[in-house]
Formats: structure tokens, sequence, C-alpha cells
């Protein structure tokens, strides 16, 4: 399971893809029976796992669940309508695949792709826009990667297909999925991208550090129970040795973890409880969750996860971990529904890059 699961997670193109699907659906059931025999904590740590794969493999395998080909000339919305039929939970995760899958059939072409979404004519629900653009920017990255440029050609080129490609003020969306592929694919390269936008732009670099803890915890080695458990990705991004790389990683780790696993709290409860006082020493942590939050209220506007998520009430006999699900959970959710009130596309962008809160003054 452990050398499969490094194949799946890592996007290897070693393994043929439809055998991937078939260790993806094995893996599964088989956690479905795992997580029902397995006590207490146990049990939660394969939900976790189980549902890092749904997620996925609804955006690897969109194409099978969704049944699409290139031979079924589908158009951009009719694939995005094709995705309602799973529910407003696994759309999003769906959305995201199809502007994976709908951006890599075009990159991979003969020509640089241009206004992928940018130019794209046809009417898009307002609600896909975030997930296609975190797709797309996925496929070009890997794209890009894959040429073999010099670290400085392959930032600038990079920019340029999200600028090119992104409608304007959706391109970080793009850009911060960078991170993510760099992290896992091609982890020697983050380093130089880190001081190639040190030097150029500190919020491409936010963004970037943003992505690269996003894909910390997809990684293959903090991903399987009992092999890993969820807080290794935080403790990897507190390493970091600046501090616009730390907060940014940690709080692109709590926005994966979150929207991972918005319909079991109690996963996002048992890390408050057991690494909490070090996940509040500032306000990266609950960032993330705030931006998770924002960004699922703005994708499926009509699911009540994020509501049920917030008012989940931890055990009150633990007063520490109540304290903390208030500060690093509650409140954050309380500001994403702000967030969503403003109705202001332009603040996409602060999304996917750490951004301090505003914290509620102190009654006297």
């Amino acid at each position: 399971m452990a050398d499969i699961l490094r194949n799946i997670l890592s996007l290897s193109p070693v393994t043929p893809r439809y055998l991937m699907k078939t260790a993806f659906e094995v893996m599964l059931q088989s956690v479905d029976v795992l997580k029902g025999v397995a006590p207490g904590d146990s049990s939660l740590a394969w939900q976790e796992f189980q549902n890092k794969l749904q997620a996925f493999y609804l955006f690897e395998h969109v194409d099978s669940v969704l049944a699409i080909s290139p031979r079924t000339n589908l158009n951009l919305e009719q694939m995005v309508e094709k995705t309602y039929s799973l529910g407003p939970f696994f759309s999003v995760w769906a959305t995201e695949g199809v502007g994976h899958y709908y951006a890599y059939l075009l990159a991979t072409g003969h020509s640089v792709p241009q206004a992928l979404l940018s130019g794209h004519t046809g009417h898009l629900p307002e609600e896909s826009l975030v997930p296609l653009h975190t797709g797309m920017g996925l496929a070009l990255a890997e794209v890009l990667l894959s040429c073999g440029y010099d670290v400085k050609t392959l930032a600038d080129n990079f920019v340029q297909l999200c600028r090119n490609n992104s409608r304007q003020e959706y391109w970080p969306a793009a850009f911060e999925a960078l991170g993510l592929v760099v992290r896992n694919l091609y982890p020697d390269l983050i380093a130089p991208l880190d001081h190639h936008f040190s030097q150029a732009d500190d919020k491409m670099q936010a963004y970037f550090w943003h992505g690269v803890g996003r894909g910390a915890y997809f990684a293959p080695a903090n991903s399987l129970p009992y092999w890993s458990d969820p807080w290794q990705c935080f403790e990897t991004s507190m390493r970091i040795p600046h501090e616009l790389g730390r907060r940014n990683a940690v709080a692109g780790c709590a926005w994966a973890m979150t929207l991972v696993n918005l319909r079991q709290p109690e996963i996002i409860a048992t890390l408050l409880d057991q690494y909490g006082p070090q996940l509040a020493a500032d306000d990266a942590f609950a960032n993330g969750v705030f931006s998770a939050l924002a960004v699922w209220l703005r994708c499926s506007s009509t699911d009540s996860t994020v509501q049920s998520f917030c008012e989940y009430q931890p055990d009150l006999r633990k007063t520490t971990l109540v304290h903390l699900w208030e500060t690093q959970v509650r409140l954050p959710g309380s500001q994403a529904f702000q967030f969503r009130n403003k109705n202001g596309v332009a603040l996409i962008s602060d999304l996917f890059r750490y951004q301090p809160l505003i914290r509620p003054a102190v009654q006297i």
C-alpha cells in the first residue's frame, strides 16, 4: 500500500493510469474495512486517509468519474455541469479535476496555451472559477516543469502562463499550484525558486510557499496512517528558516487539511488537542482555516458543511481544546462568512497566501 501510495500521490508517470485507478479503488474499499475495526483515534486516522484518497481520486480520475474523454466533444461548461451530479461536496473536487483535465489536454499540444479561462466566451458558474483555476495551475506547472528550464526561465514562463490563461483576479489561484507540484515532484527546486521569488516579488514568494505547504499535506510520506501523522506536514513547515515561508507553508497545510476533512471536524479537533499550543503560537494555522472555509463558501454556496464544521463542539471537559477550537476554528470561520458577504472577487488572491487575521477587540 505504501509503494502504491507513493506512485499515486506523486503523480508518478511510471505506473499506468488504469493501474493507479484500480489501486485507488482497492485502497478505498480496504480503508472502509480498516476504519470499521480500528479503535478510537485510529479510526479517525483512517477516516482522514480515506478523505484524502477520495479527494485525490475525484481530481485525478475525473474523466472516468464523469465519463468524459476527448471523443465526447463536451465543452468546458458541459463538463462543469456534469460535476453537479456528485452533490455539493464532491463536485468541488471534481471541478478542480475538470480544470486540470481541460488545461492539460490543451497545454500538451503543439502551441503555448493562451486564454484557457481568461478568454473563455461561454458562461461558467461563478462558484466554479476557483477550482477551475487551481486545477489549471496544477496542469500548467506539471507541463512546464517537465521541460527542464533553468529557474529564472521556469519562473518567468509560469508567471506569464498564469496571467495569460487566468481571469485577472484569479491568477494567484493558478500560480499557487506551482509550490504544490514542486514540493511533491521536484523538491530540489524549492530553494532556488524561493531565492528567485525573494528577489522578485514577495507576494509571489508567499503564494509559492503556500502551495508548498498544501503539497506537504498531500505528500506520500505524510499520508499513510501509522507511517506518519498529520502533525508531520506542520512540523516540516515550521522548520522553514524564514518567516514568510514558514507562515505561508503552515497556512497552506491547514488550508488543505481543513478542506479535505470538512465533514469530520473531529479530525481537526484531534490535531488541536495534541498539537494545539504549537499551532496557536501565531495566526498562520488560523489563517489557513479561514482561507479554506472562505474558499469553500465561494465554491459551494448551497453546501451547509462549513456551518456544521464551525458549530462542532469539542469535549467540554478539555478546556484547552475548547479554547483552541474557538480561536483557531470558530473565529476564523465567522470571518470566512464575513468575507463571503463582502462579495468582492478582487479579494480572492488573499485566500492563497498568509494574511494576518483581524482579531476582535477585547471587551473591558
